[in-house]
Protein backbone atom coordinates (compact mmCIF):
# COMPACT_ATOMS: atom_id res chain seq x y z
CA UNK A 1 0.00 0.00 0.00
CA UNK A 2 1.35 3.40 -0.95
CA UNK A 3 2.67 5.65 1.80
CA UNK A 4 0.18 8.27 3.01
CA UNK A 5 -2.98 6.48 1.83
CA UNK A 6 -5.70 5.74 4.37
CA UNK A 7 -9.28 4.48 4.41
CA UNK A 8 -11.91 6.66 6.12
CA UNK A 9 -14.22 4.53 8.31
CA UNK A 10 -17.26 6.20 9.82
CA UNK A 11 -17.71 5.69 13.59
CA UNK A 12 -21.40 4.81 13.05
CA UNK A 13 -20.57 1.85 10.76
CA UNK A 14 -20.91 -0.96 13.38
CA UNK A 15 -24.47 0.12 14.29
CA UNK A 16 -25.65 0.90 10.74
CA UNK A 17 -28.60 -1.27 9.53
CA UNK A 18 -26.84 -2.07 6.23
CA UNK A 19 -23.78 -3.34 8.08
CA UNK A 20 -25.87 -5.44 10.51
CA UNK A 21 -27.76 -6.99 7.60
CA UNK A 22 -24.42 -7.82 5.83
CA UNK A 23 -23.09 -9.58 8.94
CA UNK A 24 -26.36 -11.52 9.20
CA UNK A 25 -26.35 -12.52 5.50
CA UNK A 26 -22.69 -13.64 5.70
CA UNK A 27 -23.21 -15.21 9.13
CA UNK A 28 -20.15 -13.42 10.63
CA UNK A 29 -19.54 -11.22 13.63
CA UNK A 30 -19.07 -7.44 13.40
CA UNK A 31 -15.27 -7.66 13.65
CA UNK A 32 -15.08 -9.90 10.58
CA UNK A 33 -17.61 -7.70 8.78
CA UNK A 34 -15.62 -4.50 9.43
CA UNK A 35 -12.39 -6.24 8.37
CA UNK A 36 -13.98 -7.41 5.13
CA UNK A 37 -15.17 -3.92 4.19
CA UNK A 38 -11.88 -2.23 5.17
CA UNK A 39 -9.86 -4.66 3.05
CA UNK A 40 -12.15 -3.98 0.08
CA UNK A 41 -12.05 -0.20 0.46
CA UNK A 42 -8.24 -0.13 0.95
CA UNK A 43 -7.79 -2.06 -2.29
CA UNK A 44 -10.10 0.31 -4.18
CA UNK A 45 -8.38 3.43 -2.77
CA UNK A 46 -5.02 2.15 -3.97
CA UNK A 47 -5.92 0.91 -7.46
CA UNK A 48 -9.38 2.25 -8.45
CA UNK A 49 -9.55 5.93 -7.57
CA UNK A 50 -12.94 6.49 -9.22
CA UNK A 51 -14.59 3.55 -7.43
CA UNK A 52 -15.20 1.51 -10.62
CA UNK A 53 -13.68 -1.98 -10.47
CA UNK A 54 -12.91 -2.37 -14.17
CA UNK A 55 -12.31 -5.94 -15.34
CA UNK A 56 -12.52 -7.27 -11.77
CA UNK A 57 -14.22 -10.63 -11.10
CA UNK A 58 -16.04 -11.88 -8.02
CA UNK A 59 -13.21 -14.34 -7.37
CA UNK A 60 -10.66 -11.48 -7.22
CA UNK A 61 -12.85 -9.61 -4.72
CA UNK A 62 -12.97 -12.78 -2.63
CA UNK A 63 -9.19 -13.03 -2.59
CA UNK A 64 -8.75 -9.36 -1.70
CA UNK A 65 -11.15 -9.61 1.23
CA UNK A 66 -9.64 -12.92 2.41
CA UNK A 67 -13.05 -14.54 2.15
CA UNK A 68 -12.67 -18.30 2.53
CA UNK A 69 -15.00 -18.85 5.42
CA UNK A 70 -16.84 -22.17 5.11
CA UNK A 71 -15.43 -22.61 1.58
CA UNK A 72 -18.42 -20.75 0.18
CA UNK A 73 -18.81 -20.06 -3.49
CA UNK A 74 -16.75 -17.11 -4.85
CA UNK A 75 -19.85 -15.18 -5.91
CA UNK A 76 -21.55 -15.33 -2.50
CA UNK A 77 -19.57 -12.40 -0.98
CA UNK A 78 -20.17 -10.10 -3.96
CA UNK A 79 -23.83 -11.12 -4.06
CA UNK A 80 -24.31 -10.23 -0.36
CA UNK A 81 -22.39 -6.92 -0.78
CA UNK A 82 -24.69 -5.98 -3.65
CA UNK A 83 -27.75 -7.10 -1.70
CA UNK A 84 -26.83 -4.96 1.31
CA UNK A 85 -25.94 -1.90 -0.81
CA UNK A 86 -22.16 -1.82 -0.44
CA UNK A 87 -21.48 -2.59 -4.12
CA UNK A 88 -23.44 -1.78 -7.27
CA UNK A 89 -23.24 -3.42 -10.67
CA UNK A 90 -23.39 -0.87 -13.48
CA UNK A 91 -23.17 -2.06 -17.09
CA UNK A 92 -21.39 -5.25 -16.04
CA UNK A 93 -18.85 -3.37 -13.91
CA UNK A 94 -18.73 -3.39 -10.11
CA UNK A 95 -18.87 0.06 -8.44
CA UNK A 96 -18.43 0.82 -4.73
CA UNK A 97 -21.61 2.50 -3.52
CA UNK A 98 -21.33 6.30 -2.86
CA UNK A 99 -17.58 6.11 -3.45
CA UNK A 100 -17.34 9.69 -4.71
CA UNK A 101 -19.26 10.95 -1.66
CA UNK A 102 -16.96 9.37 0.89
CA UNK A 103 -13.68 8.42 -0.76
CA UNK A 104 -13.98 11.22 -3.32
CA UNK A 105 -13.27 13.71 -0.58
CA UNK A 106 -10.12 11.77 0.15
CA UNK A 107 -9.07 11.94 -3.51
CA UNK A 108 -9.77 15.67 -3.66
CA UNK A 109 -7.81 16.19 -0.45
CA UNK A 110 -4.93 14.19 -1.89
CA UNK A 111 -5.04 16.31 -5.08
CA UNK A 112 -4.99 19.52 -3.02
CA UNK A 113 -2.09 18.19 -0.97
CA UNK A 114 -0.16 17.37 -4.14
CA UNK A 115 -0.85 20.82 -5.53
CA UNK A 116 0.16 22.49 -2.25
CA UNK A 117 3.39 20.51 -2.09
CA UNK A 118 4.12 21.28 -5.73
CA UNK A 119 3.59 25.00 -5.08
CA UNK A 120 5.82 24.84 -2.02
CA UNK A 121 8.60 23.21 -4.03
CA UNK A 122 8.15 25.80 -6.78
CA UNK A 123 8.35 28.64 -4.26
CA UNK A 124 11.46 27.09 -2.77
CA UNK A 125 13.03 26.99 -6.23
CA UNK A 126 11.96 30.59 -6.84
CA UNK A 127 13.45 31.68 -3.55
CA UNK A 128 16.70 29.98 -4.51
CA UNK A 129 16.63 31.60 -7.94
CA UNK A 130 15.69 34.97 -6.44
CA UNK A 131 18.54 34.76 -3.97
CA UNK A 132 20.89 33.90 -6.81
CA UNK A 133 19.56 36.83 -8.84
CA UNK A 134 19.91 39.23 -5.90
CA UNK A 135 23.43 37.98 -5.30
CA UNK A 136 24.27 38.41 -8.99
CA UNK A 137 22.80 41.93 -9.03
CA UNK A 138 24.77 42.83 -5.91
CA UNK A 139 27.97 41.60 -7.56
CA UNK A 140 27.14 43.58 -10.70
CA UNK A 141 26.57 46.75 -8.67
CA UNK A 142 29.87 46.22 -6.87
CA UNK A 143 31.65 45.83 -10.20
CA UNK A 144 29.97 48.98 -11.54
CA UNK A 145 31.04 50.91 -8.43
CA UNK A 146 34.60 49.67 -8.81
CA UNK A 147 34.60 50.62 -12.49
CA UNK A 148 33.19 54.08 -11.69
CA UNK A 149 35.86 54.55 -9.05
CA UNK A 150 38.61 53.55 -11.50
CA UNK A 151 37.16 55.89 -14.15
CA UNK A 152 37.14 58.80 -11.68
CA UNK A 153 40.74 58.11 -10.76
CA UNK A 154 41.66 58.05 -14.45
CA UNK A 155 39.88 61.38 -14.97
CA UNK A 156 41.78 62.89 -12.06
CA UNK A 157 45.05 61.63 -13.52
CA UNK A 158 44.16 63.13 -16.90
CA UNK A 159 43.33 66.48 -15.27
CA UNK A 160 46.64 66.45 -13.39
CA UNK A 161 48.53 65.64 -16.58
CA UNK A 162 46.62 68.32 -18.46
CA UNK A 163 47.36 70.93 -15.79
CA UNK A 164 50.99 69.86 -15.71
CA UNK A 165 51.16 70.08 -19.50
CA UNK A 166 49.56 73.55 -19.48
CA UNK A 167 51.99 74.69 -16.81
CA UNK A 168 54.95 73.38 -18.80
CA UNK A 169 53.61 75.07 -21.96
CA UNK A 170 53.27 78.37 -20.13
CA UNK A 171 56.80 78.03 -18.80
CA UNK A 172 58.13 77.32 -22.30
CA UNK A 173 56.23 80.31 -23.72
CA UNK A 174 57.57 82.52 -20.94
CA UNK A 175 61.11 81.35 -21.58
CA UNK A 176 60.64 81.86 -25.32
CA UNK A 177 59.36 85.41 -24.76
CA UNK A 178 62.27 86.10 -22.45
CA UNK A 179 64.69 84.73 -25.02
CA UNK A 180 63.17 86.72 -27.89
CA UNK A 181 62.97 89.98 -26.01
CA UNK A 182 66.22 89.61 -24.15
CA UNK A 183 64.43 90.82 -21.00
CA UNK A 184 62.21 89.10 -18.45
CA UNK A 185 58.48 89.35 -19.24
CA UNK A 186 56.62 92.11 -17.51
CA UNK A 187 53.45 91.68 -15.50
CA UNK A 188 50.51 93.50 -17.02
CA UNK A 189 48.85 96.31 -15.02
CA UNK A 190 51.75 96.49 -12.59
CA UNK A 191 54.35 99.15 -11.86
CA UNK A 192 56.82 97.08 -13.91
CA UNK A 193 54.62 97.45 -17.02
CA UNK A 194 54.43 101.21 -17.61
CA UNK A 195 52.07 102.90 -20.05
CA UNK A 196 53.75 104.15 -23.23
CA UNK A 197 50.77 105.58 -25.13
CA UNK A 198 47.11 106.25 -24.29
CA UNK A 199 44.37 106.69 -26.86
CA UNK A 200 40.64 107.35 -26.66
CA UNK A 201 38.30 104.45 -27.60
CA UNK A 202 34.63 103.81 -28.25
CA UNK A 203 32.39 101.70 -26.02
CA UNK A 204 32.19 101.46 -22.23
CA UNK A 205 35.97 101.69 -21.85
CA UNK A 206 36.89 105.20 -22.99
CA UNK A 207 40.69 104.87 -22.87
CA UNK A 208 43.13 102.19 -23.92
CA UNK A 209 46.75 101.97 -22.74
CA UNK A 210 49.60 100.68 -24.90
CA UNK A 211 52.05 99.20 -22.40
CA UNK A 212 55.68 98.09 -22.39
CA UNK A 213 54.74 94.38 -22.37
CA UNK A 214 52.73 94.77 -25.57
CA UNK A 215 55.65 96.60 -27.20
CA UNK A 216 57.92 93.68 -26.39
CA UNK A 217 55.47 91.24 -27.93
CA UNK A 218 55.45 93.17 -31.20
CA UNK A 219 59.24 93.64 -31.15
CA UNK A 220 59.66 89.86 -30.85
CA UNK A 221 57.43 89.44 -33.95
CA UNK A 222 59.14 92.20 -35.97
CA UNK A 223 62.72 92.37 -34.69
CA UNK A 224 63.93 94.54 -37.62
CA UNK A 225 61.15 97.14 -37.35
CA UNK A 226 60.90 100.30 -35.30
CA UNK A 227 57.71 99.06 -33.61
CA UNK A 228 57.28 101.98 -31.24
CA UNK A 229 57.39 104.44 -34.12
CA UNK A 230 54.78 102.46 -36.10
CA UNK A 231 52.48 102.21 -33.07
CA UNK A 232 52.84 105.93 -32.53
CA UNK A 233 51.84 106.53 -36.16
CA UNK A 234 48.81 104.20 -35.84
CA UNK A 235 47.56 105.90 -32.67
CA UNK A 236 48.06 109.35 -34.23
CA UNK A 237 46.06 108.24 -37.26
CA UNK A 238 43.19 107.29 -34.90
CA UNK A 239 43.34 110.66 -33.19
CA UNK A 240 43.27 112.43 -36.55
CA UNK A 241 40.38 110.27 -37.77
CA UNK A 242 37.93 110.02 -34.83
CA UNK A 243 35.34 108.37 -37.06
CA UNK A 244 37.66 105.34 -37.20
CA UNK A 245 38.17 105.16 -33.46
CA UNK A 246 38.24 101.55 -32.19
CA UNK A 247 36.98 99.88 -29.06
CA UNK A 248 39.42 98.93 -26.31
CA UNK A 249 38.92 95.27 -27.22
CA UNK A 250 39.61 95.94 -30.91
CA UNK A 251 42.85 97.94 -30.44
CA UNK A 252 45.28 94.95 -30.28
CA UNK A 253 43.94 93.44 -33.52
CA UNK A 254 44.06 96.89 -35.19
CA UNK A 255 47.71 97.37 -34.24
CA UNK A 256 48.54 93.82 -35.36
CA UNK A 257 47.08 94.52 -38.79
CA UNK A 258 48.84 97.90 -38.99
CA UNK A 259 52.23 96.42 -38.13
CA UNK A 260 51.72 93.48 -40.46
CA UNK A 261 50.98 95.76 -43.40
CA UNK A 262 53.94 97.99 -42.56
CA UNK A 263 56.23 95.00 -42.40
CA UNK A 264 54.91 93.46 -45.66
CA UNK A 265 55.14 96.75 -47.57
CA UNK A 266 58.83 97.19 -46.73
CA UNK A 267 58.37 100.93 -46.13
CA UNK A 268 58.74 100.74 -42.35
CA UNK A 269 62.04 102.27 -41.19
CA UNK A 270 64.41 99.65 -39.75
CA UNK A 271 65.54 99.60 -36.17
CA UNK A 272 68.97 101.18 -35.73
CA UNK A 273 71.95 99.16 -34.54
CA UNK A 274 72.27 100.95 -31.20
CA UNK A 275 68.67 99.91 -30.45
CA UNK A 276 67.65 103.59 -30.52
CA UNK A 277 64.46 103.74 -32.53
CA UNK A 278 63.19 106.60 -34.62
CA UNK A 279 60.30 106.87 -32.20
CA UNK A 280 62.79 107.42 -29.38
CA UNK A 281 64.40 110.31 -31.30
CA UNK A 282 61.03 111.82 -32.10
CA UNK A 283 59.98 111.61 -28.45
CA UNK A 284 63.34 112.79 -27.19
CA UNK A 285 62.88 115.57 -24.70
CA UNK A 286 59.42 114.39 -23.70
CA UNK A 287 58.93 112.92 -20.26
CA UNK A 288 57.46 109.39 -20.00
CA UNK A 289 54.74 109.39 -17.40
CA UNK A 290 51.28 108.00 -16.76
CA UNK A 291 48.56 110.43 -17.91
CA UNK A 292 46.64 112.45 -15.34
CA UNK A 293 42.90 113.01 -15.37
CA UNK A 294 43.51 116.46 -16.85
CA UNK A 295 45.53 114.91 -19.70
CA UNK A 296 42.78 112.38 -20.33
CA UNK A 297 40.06 115.05 -20.41
CA UNK A 298 42.21 117.06 -22.80
CA UNK A 299 42.76 114.01 -25.02
CA UNK A 300 39.05 113.16 -25.12
CA UNK A 301 38.10 116.77 -25.68
CA UNK A 302 40.56 117.05 -28.53
CA UNK A 303 38.91 114.04 -30.21
CA UNK A 304 35.48 115.63 -29.91
CA UNK A 305 36.78 118.91 -31.40
CA UNK A 306 38.25 117.00 -34.29
CA UNK A 307 34.94 115.37 -34.90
Amino acid sequence: MASGLFVPVCATLPGHPKFKRLCKELDVDSVTGVGTLVLLWAWVVQYFHDGYLHNVTASEINDVCGWDIGNTEPGVLVEKLILCGFIEEIDGCFYVHSWDKYAGRLQRSRAKTKKRMRNMRERARNVTVTYANVHARAETKEKEKEKEKVDKEKEKEKEKKSKSSCSETQKRDSKLDEKNSGKPPLCKNSKLDPVIFTVGTNGKIKLWDFRESKLREYESLYPGMDVKHQVHKALQWIRDNPGNRKTAKGMPSFLTRWLGKANDSGRAPPKEANNETLGDRVLEGFEHRNPTQEDLDCALGGDDDDG
